[in-house]
C-alpha cells in the first residue's frame, strides 16, 4: 500500500461493533502503529522501472523478503 500520501490507510469505526484488523507482510505508508505484523513502514518500495510499468521490487527494496511464500503460492503469476 504505497502511494503519494503520507497516510495511505484510513480506518473508521462506524457503530458499536468490534473493530479489529491485521495487515501482514506489507510495505505501507501510514501513521497507524498497531495492527501490523512483519511490515515495513514509510519507505520507498524501489520498484524496478515505474515508467515502463515494471512494478517488480528491486533487489535493494525494503520490501524484499517480507512476503509469505505460502500466501504467494495461492495465486497464479500471469
Amino acid at each position: 500500500m504505497y502511494g503519494n500520501k503520507e497516510n495511505e490507510i484510513l480506518l473508521a469505526k462506524d457503530g458499536n461493533g468490534s473493530f479489529t484488523y491485521l495487515f501482514e507482510n506489507c510495505l505501507v505508508n501510514t501513521n497507524l502503529n498497531s495492527g501490523f505484523e512483519n511490515s515495513v513502514f514509510n519507505k520507498e518500495p524501489l520498484f524496478v522501472n515505474i515508467s515502463e510499468n515494471n512494478y517488480a521490487i528491486d533487489s535493494l527494496s525494503p520490501a524484499r523478503n517480507i512476503g509469505d511464500i505460502e500466501i504467494a503460492k495461492l495465486f497464479q503469476l500471469i
